[in-house]
């Protein structure tokens, strides 16, 4: 723990409420999202002009007016398309939600 900076060891500690080989050790906790109603544009601006973002992330999130995640974006498709290209019409097929008290070998 010593070996790390400050976000990342107050992201071990807050993992270590989920018992060993559950996935909720393991989840990423941070998220990108966006709204399903924006454009390719409006979230590579958004990103661009973000104080923070995770480290690494690979898609980005969509939600829904009342934030409910709805699918996911790929963040290289995302970055591939023209501007003036719905979210919608470019989100992926599948959107797993994994409960943090599952077991890990179950979602292996």
């Amino acid at each position: 723990m010593d070996a790390l900076d400050k976000t990342e060891g107050a992201a071990v500690e807050k993992s270590k409420i989920y018992p060993e080989f559950l996935t909720g050790r393991l989840m990423q906790r941070e998220n990108v999202i966006a709204p399903e109603t924006w454009k390719v544009g409006e979230a590579i601006d958004h990103l661009k002009k973000a104080c923070k973002l995770p480290d690494q992330f690979y898609h980005v999130t969509l939600v829904d007016c009342s934030m409910h995640r709805i699918a996911n974006v790929k963040l290289g498709r995302l970055m591939s398309l023209a501007r003036d290209i719905s979210l919608k019409d470019i989100k992926g097929n599948t959107l797993w939600i994994i409960p943090a008290l599952q077991d890990e070998a179950d979602v292996a």
